[in-house]
């Protein structure tokens, strides 16, 4: 006998109902695995980058230890470096001061020199004046001594000569003769002194 068109249709309603269940229930196992996937390689993303981040760390304190070793060396050699310079120039200013010394000392032995040379310059130039004067009046003196015994030899001829006038009875030119005389007759010698005399008197 067939069944009804009612029956039917609830089993059609009952079987649709049942495979949307197994369809949500699929659904739901689908989206749990898909999500359980999801968290799994977001959980793996995680670890690889926290390794990654632990290595990349590492890889930094390690530069950063090596950066801070050559860094404490450059700095010990600097220091090194600026203890051998701060050392020379200690003695290199030493060696200045003592050259200060050295010049300073040579120039006051060079100022005393100069003071001793230039006194010494100073006493020759007032013996050179003093001996130019003292040339000065031996000249002089030596010409009035030439003058003085040209003028005696002078005389001493001028005496003869008016001896000779008066021998031959030249008044005239024996009167002359004395007049010559007369200026210069200091120079005469006593004896022709009293020759003048006795020729004035006559």
């Amino acid at each position: 006998m067939p069944e009804p068109e009612e029956k039917k249709t609830e089993t059609a309603a009952a079987g649709e109902e049942m495979l949307s269940r197994k369809r949500r229930s699929a659904l739901v196992s689908y989206l749990a695995i898909l999500f359980a996937f999801a968290f799994l390689l977001v959980a793996l993303s995680m670890v690889i980058e926290n390794k990654r981040l632990q290595s990349t760390n590492a890889a930094i304190k390690n530069d950063s230890q090596k950066t801070s070793a050559n860094l404490n060396k450059t700095i010990t050699d600097m220091q090194n470096e600026n203890d051998e310079l701060t050392q020379k120039l200690a003695e290199l200013q030493d060696q200045y001061d003592a050259l200060q010394v050295q010049a300073e000392s040579q120039a006051a032995e060079a100022s005393n020199q100069l003071s001793e040379l230039t006194m010494q310059y100073e006493n020759l130039q007032t013996e050179k004046a003093g001996l130019e004067t003292e040339k000065t009046n031996l000249t002089e003196s030596l010409a009035a001594a030439e003058q003085k015994a040209a003028d005696a030899i002078e005389v001493s001829e001028l005496l003869q000569k008016a001896i000779t006038a008066n021998e031959k009875g030249h008044f005239k030119t024996l009167k002359k003769i004395l007049d010559q005389i007369e200026p210069l007759k200091d120079l005469l010698s006593p004896s022709e002194m009293d020759y003048y005399e006795s020729l004035i008197m006559d």
